[in-house]
């Protein structure tokens, strides 16, 4: 395995028990299809909740909030949308929030963007 992938696994492991304190319920890691990734899927209380996780890139001197292009919500949103479709979601209350690891510090920002 690639030093990337490990260094993205170890972070989402992190979000992952980050969110579980803060009392979301994951439903998938992970989340694959012909469009592209989910991080996480979680629920906080009614609101299904996707869920970008990013780390610092030294290599690109880009902050985790800046390495998060139009093009990538863009994408996140299809396969969110393509989720919700699939799962037979509709009409439920969904949120895309975004978990930044930086040096060990956590930050949560919740409705990072809209769909």
């Amino acid at each position: 395995m690639d030093l990337r992938k490990v260094m993205g696994n170890n972070a989402e492991n992190l979000a992952a028990s980050f969110l579980l304190k803060k009392k979301y319920h994951i439903i998938e890691r992970n989340f694959r299809n012909k469009l592209g990734e989910i991080d996480i899927i979680a629920r906080d209380g009614k609101i299904i909740v996707f869920i970008e996780v990013r780390s610092m890139n030294a290599s690109l001197m880009l902050t985790a909030a800046e390495s998060i292009t139009e093009k990538k919500i863009k994408k996140i949103i299809r396969v969110a949308e393509s989720y919700i479709s699939y799962k037979k979601l509709e009409g439920n209350e969904f949120r895309f929030d975004v978990v930044i690891i930086n040096n060990g510090e956590i930050e949560l920002i919740k409705n990072a963007f809209t769909a």
